[in-house]
């Protein structure tokens, strides 16, 4: 376990913009977002501003890693605040 650790990336703030898109676009079709937010346009922009908060107060207050460098090709994403 310990090693799976070590190999998570810290999330900088030159990456926070990337990192919101890759979470944004994994949850905004969820179907408890579409239950919450049933209008499409207003959703996106909801979850956007909803994920951009956490990250942004992590990063300055706490940490965010990611399970690799290649987060945002692979979609792949781990949150820690």
């Amino acid at each position: 376990m310990n090693n799976e650790i070590e190999s998570l990336v810290r999330i900088s703030k030159s990456q926070a913009e990337p990192a919101i898109e890759v979470l944004k676009n994994a949850f905004k079709e969820t179907n408890s977002m579409k239950y919450f937010l049933p209008n499409d346009v207003n959703r996106e922009k909801i979850v956007r501003c909803f994920l951009s908060i956490g990250i942004r107060t992590g990063i300055k207050y706490g940490e965010v890693y990611a399970t690799s460098s290649n987060y945002v090709k692979r979609g792949s994403f781990l949150i820690e605040l």
